[in-house]
């Protein structure tokens, strides 16, 4: 998110020390814990400027909309993976593959929420509708309530069953 937000001119995730390599500059904590327990992960949210994106606002749906292509290239890489490889390098490539397909269709769907405790609630802030940083870590752990009573599984299921089948 950090990288196409300066790619779309806000220069602010740069020198917030966000567009980085360095993975634990990302890192949130339940997010991490959830994609653990649950298959769901999310970042820490990177602040980010609607009114110096190229694209103002909607400059921001470009990541969520970048996951759900990476995921459809992912699944078409699937079975030449496994037909291209032998058994013993096919098949885990293969499982690989689905397996970061379907966490990038989790992400490209829950990551657009409005929860402020995601990159897209920036959004709202845009509105004039911002939240405090306790409010935002409550509703970080209301998405790992959700995601752990199986809430967000169900609402990101069709998705993932559009994109890998039903057997998903």
């Amino acid at each position: 998110m950090a990288a196409v937000a300066v790619l779309q001119g806000d220069p602010g995730p740069r020198y917030d020390g966000r567009q980085t390599l360095n993975p634990f500059a990302r890192v949130d904590f339940v997010g991490g814990a959830s994609i653990m327990l649950f298959g769901l992960e999310w970042s820490k949210p990177v602040l980010v400027e609607p009114p110096l994106l190229r694209a103002g606002s909607i400059g921001l749906i470009a990541p969520f909309v970048g996951l759900l292509a990476l995921a459809e290239i992912q699944r078409l890489l699937t079975s030449p993976a496994i037909t291209a490889m032998p058994d013993a390098t096919g098949r885990p490539a293969a499982a690989f593959l689905r397996i970061v397909g379907e966490l990038c269709v989790g992400a490209g769907v829950v990551q657009p929420d409005p929860d402020p405790a995601l990159t897209s609630g920036r959004l709202w802030s845009g509105i004039g509708l911002t939240a405090s940083a306790a409010a935002e870590r409550l509703l970080g752990f209301a998405l790992f309530a959700a995601a752990a009573t199986g809430v967000v599984g169900a609402a990101i299921a069709p998705f993932r069953n559009a994109l890998w089948g039903a057997g998903a």
